[in-house]
């Protein structure tokens, strides 16, 4: 339901970009009547509004490099995962358990890939990723997460190495039981050609009864995947982790916005997504 509501809420500001230009703190609001901010419903927001260089969030949270890569941190008002020319190893970014979990959740951010024409194609991706692993773990980028780092774990990953490669575009897999269970979904497709910049929002949701969503705006390959049945153990003490890498090809994996929350009351969210749509209608309006 929160999903059905963002994307009614989002996807009319978009541009022919695919991208979403407006004030922070109305992308907030937005978010906010979607997911609903209820006593029943934990959230984590993080607007990465600190100066360049940061990083230290003062959340919980925390930015890990495994080194040989320039490491992550806030650049810009949003947190650069990786840098272009710069390769050679795997960031992330990881967030400690939110309570309710267990039960179900969603999270929305915004997405940026950068290239430079002329060297190696654009690598390598990332993934979003729901699971037992700990606080700082790297992860496998756009491989999600190896089953000894995380047993248990659902990732949601945007491969962009390389142009046409079999392997590359989006996909949902994870572990159970530290075996990877395979392709959820996928589609096969590039993300951004060498040179160049994709921007848009990445929507994503998991809970028992639905399974997982995944859809994404302004790549090349978008994804669009409903109530995929997934199969690992979900528990109120697992992390979420962004997990970026980059080679010898690389580029710049920026992210801002990042909100995510466990489910509330399904009445409290439908209310507040109606007052959404209202407010929203004013705003076109005008």
């Amino acid at each position: 339901m929160a999903l059905f509501i963002l994307r009614a809420l989002l996807f009319p500001l978009l541009d022919s970009n695919h991208s979403i230009h407006m004030r922070p703190l109305f992308f907030h609001a937005i978010v906010l009547l979607a997911f609903g901010g209820t006593a029943s419903a934990a959230t984590y927001y993080q607007s990465f509004s600190f100066p360049d260089g940061t990083t230290n969030l003062g959340d919980g949270s925390v930015l890990a490099t495994g080194g040989g890569t320039t490491a992550p941190s806030v650049q810009g008002g949003q947190l650069q995962l990786t840098t272009l020319g710069s390769g050679g190893g795997t960031n992330s970014f990881s967030i400690p358990a939110i309570s309710g979990s267990s039960l179900g959740w969603s999270a929305v951010f915004r997405l940026t890939f950068i290239d430079a024409a002329g060297g190696n194609p654009p690598a390598d991706g990332l993934s979003f990723n729901y699971g037992s692993a700990v606080v700082g773990a790297l992860g496998a980028a756009e491989e999600g997460m190896g089953g000894a780092d995380a047993p248990e774990n659902l990732s949601f990953e945007v491969d962009t190495w390389m142009n046409f490669d079999a392997e590359q575009g989006v996909n949902i897999s994870g572990n159970h039981l530290g075996a990877d269970v395979g392709q959820l979904a996928f589609t096969n497709g590039p993300i951004l050609n060498d040179g160049g910049v994709v921007s848009g929002l990445v929507i994503l949701s998991w809970d028992p009864l639905d399974g997982a969503s995944f859809h994404t705006t302004g790549l090349l390959t978008d994804a669009n995947f409903s109530n995929v049945a997934t199969s690992f153990t979900p528990s109120d003490n697992h992390t979420f982790n962004i997990s970026a890498r980059v080679g010898g090809a690389n580029e710049t994996v920026l992210i801002d916005d990042l909100f995510i929350t466990t489910v509330p009351e399904t009445s409290t969210v439908a209310l507040l997504g109606a007052s959404g749509m209202g407010l929203l209608l004013r705003r076109r309006r005008r």
